[in-house]
């Protein structure tokens, strides 16, 4: 109606919070999203001159906020799981969840099957 994208997260088939999400993209309505990957597909492409995937990839420490340079150390070439990140760096999963965000935009972490989190880039 307002002329815009619509993205939804699938969920449970079995659980009546998903059914409004689930039937937008039943009825195409809505693009399902897996993965930020998902979202990032849609967006216009950069314009001329803009970095490439591979200068992207080589993003540095210091381009992270304070906060997303304190996480990260506790996110390893393994994957670790959620659970395990909140123990280790004493966050509250919520606020955690926003960093790892922000960290999967900047190419810094990839989300793996099972909320387990991988670090993609290299850090000092």
């Amino acid at each position: 109606e307002q002329n815009r994208e619509v993205f939804a997260v699938p969920g449970s088939i079995y659980s009546g919070n998903s059914r409004g999400t689930n039937r937008l993209i039943q009825t195409g309505q809505a693009k399902a999203v897996l993965s930020v990957d998902d979202i990032l597909e849609e967006l216009p492409t950069p314009p001329a001159g803009a970095p490439s995937q591979g200068q992207k990839a080589a993003v540095g420490r210091t381009e992270l906020s304070g906060e997303e340079n304190d996480l990260i150390r506790f996110i390893g070439e393994e994957p670790v799981h959620l659970d395990t990140l909140a123990l280790r760096s004493g966050l509250d999963i919520s606020v955690l969840l926003v960093l790892l965000f922000e960290l999967e935009l900047k190419k810094a972490v990839r989300q793996l099957p099972g909320q387990f989190f991988q670090k993609t880039i290299l850090t000092k």
